[in-house]
């Protein structure tokens, strides 16, 4: 799903991972991005008093980001250009995350399994 929030006169995309903050999913998101954006380079990993955690990256002069967010509970990507033009299409149409999806709803089920 991706969201448009309008900060002043530049855009950010999000894009939402995961409903749980999981360092497992994370980690595979960033290698997802990593492989499957050509030009995306590293830059600097946060790490926030709470656990949090932030990737960024840059890509062509602009900012792409992956928060692991301990408060929020969530793992998503904020970046101020559209990933859509990047993310890999198959047979279940999901997109460039993945390898993160399949991991996590398998999780999710064991967890919380369906009665």
């Amino acid at each position: 799903m991706t969201l448009k929030t309008y900060i002043g006169s530049a855009k950010t995309f999000d894009y939402n991972i995961c409903t749980e903050a999981d360092a497992m999913v994370f980690n595979n998101q960033c290698k997802a991005l990593e492989m499957y954006i050509p030009n995306l380079r590293k830059t600097k990993r946060l790490i926030d008093v709470d656990g949090s955690i932030m990737q960024r990256y840059d890509l062509d002069g602009n900012e792409v980001a992956v928060y692991n967010d301990e408060q929020i509970g969530a793992v998503y990507v904020k970046s101020s250009v559209k990933l859509e033009n990047y993310f890999v299409e198959d047979r279940s149409s999901t997109k460039i995350i993945r390898l993160s999806r399949r991991r996590i709803h398998k999780r999710i089920l064991h967890r919380y399994p369906l009665r």
